[in-house]
């Protein structure tokens, strides 16, 4: 063994020393932790693989301090988004949380422009007109982005659908289906 090799004290396994200075470690991370919550006065062993309490799915247990997370970070993160949405609509466009559950209903629990009920990762979105400032439904992520790039003028919308008429393959159908596009160089 060289001098960054070393032999855990504790359960005799080989690790490899990450720092070259200071005082040699005499135990192997996983030992050194164990040791440090019987230090701080909790059990030894603590769950490294948990459940997400949101999906299902198990998640490793991150590092740093705190309790032990009930999510993992996907679901911690969208359940933020979601607190984050919340807030931000009674703020912005003046709308509860009842209300905005009332519009989605009345539209079906789909997008007022493409239909679908699969909203993306930011959730249903409220659309409004940005002169007005009223609210005019709820769209996807995709519908809602298109409409900002058209810039809410109705004219280029109707170019757009020309344009797309024009060029639209017959061999295509006018629904969901995809044409792979060659890579530009």
């Amino acid at each position: 063994m060289d001098q960054n090799t070393l032999r855990c004290e504790t359960c005799g396994e080989i690790f490899v020393r990450k720092s070259k200075y200071g005082q040699a470690p005499r135990w192997c991370p996983e030992c050194m932790f164990k040791r440090r919550r019987v230090q701080r006065g909790h059990a030894p062993e603590a769950p490294m693989d948990l459940i997400c309490a949101d999906c299902g799915e198990e998640f490793r247990r991150p590092g740093g301090r705190g309790g032990i997370p009930e999510r993992c970070a996907p679901c911690k993160k969208i359940r933020l988004l979601k607190q984050m949405s919340v807030r931000l609509r009674r703020r912005k466009y003046g709308i509860t949380e009842a209300q905005f559950v009332e519009m989605l209903a009345d539209q079906g629990g789909v997008c007022a422009i493409c239909g679908t009920d699969n909203w993306g990762v930011r959730g249903p979105v409220i659309d409004h007109c940005h002169s007005s400032g009223k609210v005019r439904g709820i769209l996807c992520n995709w519908c809602n982005p298109a409409l900002g790039a058209f810039r809410d003028r109705v004219d280029l919308l109707k170019s757009a659908i020309e344009y797309l008429e024009a060029h639209h393959d017959s061999d295509l159908a006018a629904s969901s289906e995809t044409v792979d596009m060659p890579e530009l160089s």
